[in-house]
């Protein structure tokens, strides 16, 4: 993956408010203590963050990203930190060529909407993402 990747995909999610907190969450896979952390558009997308999310992931962390902005003051990623819900989200983490396919299949028939961006987080899970905007939930939908 290219080092910027990262950066262009967080400002593309967020690029319309640079004032946004968006809350990171890494966890250990083995032993050691998860970090939390909140940070702004422009910190998160800093050459200081990208380089302490490359170290934490290299030494076997999970990092965890917040889809939606996190209200001011807060430190976490509960539903009480949140401060606006802009996406949806769904973890296909067990058998997610599947899910993803049916995912698609439905998509298709319209029964759901084209989503705003599906990542392939490893090698069989995947994150899907919807956005809130009621236009963007209808555009696809088949005319009645």
């Amino acid at each position: 993956m290219e080092e910027d990747q990262p950066v262009k995909f967080i400002q593309r999610m967020f690029s319309h408010v640079a004032r946004d907190r968006l809350a990171i969450l890494a966890v250990p896979r083995l032993d050691g203590k998860a970090e939390q952390r909140v940070f702004t558009l422009p910190q998160v997308t800093s050459r200081k963050v990208q380089a302490w999310l490359r170290y934490l992931n290299a030494r076997d962390y999970d990092i965890y990203f917040c889809v939606n902005p996190a209200r001011p003051g807060s430190r976490g990623r509960e539903k009480a930190d949140i401060e606006e819900v802009r996406m949806l989200q769904l973890d296909l983490d067990e058998d997610g060529p599947k899910g993803h396919a049916r995912v698609l299949r439905d998509v298709e028939r319209g029964v759901l909407p084209r989503a705003a961006h599906i990542l392939r987080s490893s090698e069989d899970r995947y994150q899907i993402l919807w956005d809130t905007v009621p236009d963007k939930w209808t555009s696809n939908r088949p005319s009645r």
